[in-house]
């Protein structure tokens, strides 16, 4: 079984392919382990923002954001999923995910 880092990585990649099904079981896979990870909060909530669930993606960043207060990358990806859910509800958040 991969650890947490390598289904991380392998959900970036997913997500970045578009390939949200696949980044969602990886994501999902490492939140029954560990409910509070931060990374996997946030990189959900992009998820969730492109399939179109912006509410369930704004709780995930808000929780991930709990857990890492001082992550610029949470915090401006959270900033921009409403400005964008106005504008055009079928893109994805800002957001340079990091491996």
């Amino acid at each position: 079984m991969p650890d947490v880092a390598d289904s991380l990585r392998e959900a970036i990649a997913s997500l970045r392919a578009n390939r949200l099904a696949d980044a969602h079981a990886l994501l999902e896979r490492i939140l029954a382990g560990d409910p509070g990870d931060a990374e996997a909060l946030h990189l959900s909530g992009i998820v969730l923002y492109r399939r179109g669930d912006f509410g369930a993606a704004i709780a995930r960043i808000t929780k991930a954001m709990a857990r890492e207060p001082r992550n610029a990358g949470y915090q401006a990806n959270l900033g921009q999923c409403p400005e964008r859910r106005m504008r055009r509800p079928a893109t994805r958040c800002g957001w340079a995910a990091r491996s």
